[in-house]
């Protein structure tokens, strides 16, 4: 079982009693899993470990100093409350990042963004909102990502809005994606 949410879904349902998980998972809390010790040392222990090229270090010197200063500064606790806010809450990781920098006192206090970010948008033509296939993925994005608003759009060509950025996700039809040339051979649009 390698997808996350099978694992939750399956100790959540009692269909498995044990299943490797990471500790920095926000989910653990929420199932209530009971994190072994490792005390064969089987599993390699992970700490964030700063790493910057020379050359980077060169032009800007100052760069070791707060690298050094974040060192050692974020345990496993920490990582799984900061996933907590990206995956459940539905914060912009960027945000979660910087607000706990600055709870470190490592970055100066920045003002709150007036628009909150999280949303993530699909793409749809005018027809397809009477569809299955737009249930269908609009499930598929709540399921793998919870905690952000979902937006749906509707465009004659979603393709446009994906290429664009104006949106994340699109219901394609083949012909937005593939060309077929008069061999009938398949190629990229």
């Amino acid at each position: 079982m390698g997808d996350r949410n099978q694992i939750y879904n399956a100790l959540g349902d009692r269909r498995v009693d044990a299943a490797e998980v990471f500790l920095t998972d926000p989910r653990l809390d929420d199932y209530g899993v009971l994190a072994l010790e490792d005390d064969l040392h089987f599993y390699p222990v992970y700490r964030p470990a700063p790493l910057v090229r020379k050359d980077t270090l060169e032009r800007f010197p100052k760069l070791e100093t707060a690298w050094s200063q974040l060192a050692e500064r974020i345990d496993t606790d920490a990582m799984r409350r900061l996933n907590g806010r990206v995956e459940q809450q539905g914060k912009d990781y960027r945000d979660v990042a910087r607000r706990y920098l600055e709870e470190l006192g490592l970055l100066p206090e920045a003002p709150t963004a007036s628009e909150p970010r999280g949303t993530v948008t699909l793409a749809v033509t005018p027809l397809s909102d009477l569809g299955y296939l737009p249930i269908r993925a609009t499930e598929a994005i709540r399921e793998m990502m919870p905690a952000r608003r979902l937006q749906v759009i509707q465009n004659d060509l979603p393709v446009q809005d994906v290429r664009t950025g104006r949106a994340r996700f699109g219901l394609l039809g083949a012909e937005d994606v593939y060309d077929f040339d008069s061999n009938g051979e398949l190629g990229r649009a």
